[in-house]
């Protein structure tokens, strides 16, 4: 991974889902938050320092349902423990998520971090499956329909629970629903891609409107950028999230319209140095795979845009690139 200068930096997680050592296929080890506390102050910090290797970013707990189990707040409450721990992690897997069928694996609500995380990096580093289930697992679902489910999940994520960090599992689903060639089991949900060839060696893939709805962030919220305040719910049915990066004075909007009808919505840019004269639209909808639309232009610092139904629209701004004002011509002067 990059730093915001672009400098490779090393993570280290302690222990994956360790309130779930019973799904480790590997053999899982029952953590409790005091051990935790004690193996990471008294023998993991201390040990990567005296190796020089302090540079090396620790990441715990990565609890399995966010932080409704709290393994971290022991270490982070702890001075001694605290000092070597750069981020605080867990993983959105549960019932009662945004889709409000409480169905699957999609997902845990959204909350906020127990205080002990202040000061901390905030991720939430795995979460996958869907809202469509049959009686054998969770269905593969390709539709706009469960990509705006995850659109909002990543939106609850940012905004109430604050995280710098928001990852999914996994990109391929290999299986493709057949028990051959080492996969076992029906039409699994976890892939933003799903093989269309059967087995762990796919021929092809299929991708999802999820995968496009991701990368109405991903694609231009890039390290070094910071959220920014935005009004998380301007309308019925419409949330948005903005992020811009300083030294550049670029800027994204991501507006998720959960409406079935297209909705017209003002944004207004406030705070910013200079305006730029437009934003470039990427829509992704059941037709539109993140597709790049006509330059909306900016007026006053604001400007009007209809989401299409069912959407997740991704305004992109560029400050640095606003060329400077054409100079006057038929200027004549008198020497005297």
């Amino acid at each position: 991974m990059l730093a915001a200068n672009g400098v490779p930096v090393s993570f280290l997680s302690v222990a994956n889902e360790p309130d779930q050592p019973q799904d480790d296929t590997l053999g899982g080890c029952v953590w409790t938050a005091a051990g935790l506390d004690s193996y990471i102050g008294g023998y993991l910090g201390p040990g990567l320092s005296s190796a020089g290797l302090s540079s090396i970013k620790v990441m715990m707990a990565e609890t399995s349902d966010w932080f409704n189990t709290d393994l971290v707040s022991t270490c982070l409450d702890d001075p001694t423990c605290s000092q070597y721990v750069s981020i605080a992690a867990g993983h959105d897997y549960g019932l009662g998520g945004v889709d409000g069928t409480n169905n699957g694996f999609c997902c845990a609500t959204a909350t906020v971090p127990p205080s002990s995380t202040n000061g901390k990096h905030v991720w939430q580093t795995e979460t996958g499956g869907g809202f469509t289930v049959l009686a054998n697992g969770d269905a593969w679902d390709p539709s706009i329909a469960d990509a705006l489910v995850w659109a909002h999940n990543i939106h609850d994520f940012l905004t109430i629970s604050n995280v710098s960090g928001w990852e999914y599992w996994e990109l391929i689903d290999a299986c493709g629903g057949v028990t051959t060639n080492g996969c076992s089991g029906g039409p699994f949900n976890d892939g933003l891609t799903i093989s269309t060839g059967g087995g762990q060696t796919p021929t092809s893939l299929t991708t999802s409107q999820r995968m496009y709805v991701m990368g109405n962030w991903s694609k231009f919220v890039r390290s070094g950028w910071v959220r920014i305040g935005a009004t998380p719910n301007p309308a019925a049915g419409v949330f948005v999230t903005a992020f811009n990066q300083t030294s550049s004075g670029g800027f994204t909007i991501v507006a998720i319209n959960n409406n079935s009808s297209d909705t017209a919505v003002t944004f207004s840019l406030s705070g910013f140095p200079t305006s730029p004269s437009s934003v470039t639209p990427w829509i992704t909808s059941s037709t539109l795979s993140l597709a790049q639309q006509s330059n909306s232009p900016v007026t006053q610092g604001s400007f009007v845009y209809t989401l299409p139904g069912y959407s997740v629209t991704s305004f992109v701004g560029d400050i640095a690139s606003i060329s400077a004002p054409t100079p006057p011509t038929k200027l004549t002067s008198t020497v005297q």
